[in-house]
């Protein structure tokens, strides 16, 4: 009797444990699959000489925040610049600032720099450049 009950329990906790993981399975696919609750990282050309870049010696370019969903429902290519310009103006997506999201191996850009002649060697475009990184 004693041997039925402790079995009663084990099966008991199994089944608990597999309803758990289940329900975190199910949860986490509604979220990032149906509701497309999660952002992405994006990044555009960026023209140093101009504005404030991100460079990792090959290519400068501008970071963006935006929503899966957001980008889902507003530029069906994800590469599309102008379409990511627009959602920044909008406020549906987050330029981020350069100082405070920087990656290992990367640095900022600054304008006085590259009018001054301070900048990367400026004999190969910035095109090129971000050609040969990707």
């Amino acid at each position: 009797m004693e041997e039925k009950n402790k079995k009663e329990k084990t099966d008991y906790f199994i089944l608990a444990v597999l309803l758990l993981i289940i329900a975190a399975f199910g949860f986490s696919f509604y979220k990032y699959f149906v509701k497309l609750d999660y952002d992405i990282l994006l990044s555009i050309e960026c023209d140093p000489k101009i504005s404030i870049c991100v460079t990792d010696e090959e290519s400068y370019y501008k970071k963006f925040l935006a929503g899966a969903k957001v980008l889902d429902e507003n530029c069906p290519d994800a590469e599309d610049e102008q379409c990511i310009i627009n959602l920044e103006s909008r406020g549906l997506a987050k330029k981020l600032d350069c100082e405070e999201y920087l990656e290992e191996g990367e640095s900022c850009t600054n304008p006085e720099e590259f009018v001054a002649g301070e900048g990367p060697d400026e004999s190969t475009s910035t095109s090129e450049n971000t050609k040969a990184g990707q």
